[in-house]
């Protein structure tokens, strides 16, 4: 059992869930209410965090080798991780300095409604909590090519993208979640092109960093980029 993966996947667990639970009693702006808080990258990422702590909390109490250390290791951390460096590295420069296009309706001088603890836990401490389980407590590199991650993260970029399409109802003055994407095509889906790349060189950075594992692990992690 890695007590120290434990540890961080619980103390992530316990500041993501406080953080999403007071995020969404938010009030939101007009045209963005119909389609509600499922409609944020932020929440949905959250919520894959949160789903990728209680995996990674299970499997350092019951260990082992099979499906649940390939799930957990392989599967939900690297998606996490990558999802949740996205949504740390477009919010965080936009809110400091462009805040009007990450938040609809900010009159001009004016703070978002959200408060300093619930953003740093929905918009710092997951990333944080998943950078610092795989770096410090994962013997080796994330083991998942890099095309079929690609695969993978494209695919979520495009579902990510149709189900905006899907929910919010631009019929009825609704606008899309943040001020930057709500522009006309093909302008929209080439920002969407561009984050899911910078998402799959967030995953080919992280496996390129990890060192070696405790146990050797690097070594093998080292082949399987080859």
């Amino acid at each position: 059992m890695s007590v120290l993966s434990l540890i961080i996947n619980s103390a992530s667990l316990v500041l993501t869930s406080w953080g999403v639970s007071n995020a969404v009693k938010l009030t939101l702006p007009p045209n963005l209410q119909l389609a509600g808080q499922k409609q944020f990258l932020t929440i949905l990422g959250a919520s894959l965090t949160i789903v990728t702590n209680v995996i990674g909390i299970g499997y350092s109490l019951l260990g082992g080798d099979g499906g649940l250390r390939f799930v957990s290791r392989e599967v939900f951390l690297p998606a996490a991780i990558v999802l949740e460096s996205v949504v740390a590295t477009v919010y965080w420069p936009l809110r400091i300095f462009f805040v009007n296009m990450i938040y609809h309706g900010l009159e001009e001088g004016a703070s978002p409604e959200i408060t300093l603890p619930v953003d740093l836990c929905i918009h710092l401490v997951p990333v944080t909590g998943l950078l610092l389980d795989y770096f410090l407590t994962k013997p080796e590199p994330f083991q998942m090519g890099r095309l079929q991650f690609w695969v993978l993260v494209t695919a979520l970029g495009v579902g990510y993208n149709r189900w905006l399409s899907y929910i919010i109802r631009t019929d009825l003055n609704q606008s899309y979640p943040y001020p930057f994407l709500d522009v006309v095509e093909p302008y929209r889906t080439l920002i969407f092109g561009v984050i899911t790349t910078i998402a799959w060189g967030f995953y080919v950075l992280y496996q390129t960093q990890h060192g070696d594992g405790p146990a050797g692990g690097g070594a093998v992690g080292k082949q399987k980029l080859n």
